[in-house]
């Protein structure tokens, strides 16, 4: 059969027609026994840029390169689609204007009442795919450095400005206990007030270490009971809340595969933020949820609440919602809650209403 017989045969078929041409970001073409292509796509000409007059006729391994060819891959591929009844394969291919790009390409023996005539082959343009993915790994690897850096600068210097703040307070408490009766109730004042912001400043420093090191280490999954250990943390935590003479509601048989020292840091401040946020008297609640088979983790209570157009900053490190003077803190802790939970493979997000409370959701994996 020749060209114009073969370019007959597809156009004559309406139905084969109408489906080959209907595919554009894949090119669908057939080839026969000996890899000569017999029917040719709109796909075929938008990806490879050849006409089907152009292609028709001629032998498959025109679109392969010229070391390709001379090694016989184009032949080398058919063999092994008939012998494993399809092959694949990512590989550079060339388009009519001689440039060259990376081709996803499937191939399949093809029979016609049980007779083997020829093979379908697939071919997907994955080029900008291919050059995306490296670019979002080199971003990825960028990223990971630059945390890397970050985490360091931030052990380093949390590390060596301890000694210098211990050394501030320490200094100040002498000239307060030694000096105080010479000392004019003005300078009593800033003295106080260099050891409060000392005091401050430790705080700050203790949490930025503790930050640092959240990125750092294996974790160590195990299963946990979870109601048990929001029960310990209730007792130690709910007395010395601002929260005063508050109470915490858990839910039982909550279980959960994390890292327990991690998961109880989670755990840790989400009820002291409960605490801290609430009046006396608030109620405190502690459960899990099934949502689509998704164990999700709660902590709510019944506090001050804040507007949920912030509540992407909560999570944020130092940042605050309210003021230092009245609910002291660093800002923080919800920040290790996030990076925790995120080295889980899970997520958290808070709901809140102003003036009526706040919920605190979390995932794990």
């Amino acid at each position: 059969m020749n060209q114009e017989q073969l370019i007959h045969e597809v156009e004559s078929d309406p139905v084969l027609n109408l489906f080959l041409n209907s595919i554009t970001d894949q090119a669908v073409l057939t080839v026969d026994a000996h890899g000569i292509i017999r029917t040719w796509s709109e796909g075929c000409r938008h990806i490879k840029g050849y006409t089907a007059a152009e292609t028709i006729g001629h032998h498959f391994g025109m679109f392969y390169t010229p070391e390709d060819r001379e090694r016989d891959h184009p032949d080398e591929n058919l063999r092994m689609a008939l012998k494993d009844g399809q092959y694949h394969e990512e590989r550079i291919r060339v388009r009519k204007d001689g440039e060259r790009f990376i081709a996803e390409v499937s191939i399949y023996p093809v029979k016609e009442k049980g007779q083997f005539i020829g093979f379908a082959k697939i071919v997907k343009d994955v080029s900008a795919r291919r050059l995306l993915g490296k670019q979002r790994d080199a971003f990825r690897e960028e990223l990971r450095l630059s945390n890397l850096e970050l985490e360091s600068f931030c052990y380093f210097l949390a590390h060596d400005l301890h000694s210098p703040i211990r050394a501030i307070i320490a200094h100040c408490r002498i000239v307060q206990e030694d000096f105080s009766s010479a000392l004019p109730p003005e300078a009593r004042a800033h003295l106080e007030t260099l050891v409060r912001n000392g005091l401050r400043l430790g705080m700050l420093v203790d949490d930025l270490l503790k930050f640092a090191r959240l990125g750092h280490g294996e974790l160590k999954r195990s299963d946990i009971d979870v109601s048990a250990m929001v029960q310990q943390l209730a007792k130690d935590l709910v007395p010395q809340c601002h929260c005063g003479n508050g109470s915490i509601e858990v839910q039982d048989g909550v279980r959960a595969n994390a890292d327990q020292s991690l998961l109880e840091l989670v755990l840790y401040n989400l009820i002291e933020n409960a605490c801290k946020y609430s009046e006396p008297g608030v109620t405190i609640r502690f459960g899990k949820d099934i949502v689509e088979k998704q164990p999700i983790y709660h902590v709510q209570d019944t506090g001050i609440g804040f507007e949920m157009q912030y509540a992407q900053k909560l999570f944020e490190p130092f940042q605050r919602l309210h003021g230092n003077a009245a609910y002291k803190g660093t800002g923080i802790g919800l920040a290790n809650v996030k990076r925790i939970v995120e080295r889980h493979g899970g997520t958290v997000w808070a709901e809140s209403v102003l003036g009526k409370g706040s919920t605190f959701f979390f995932t794990l994996s």
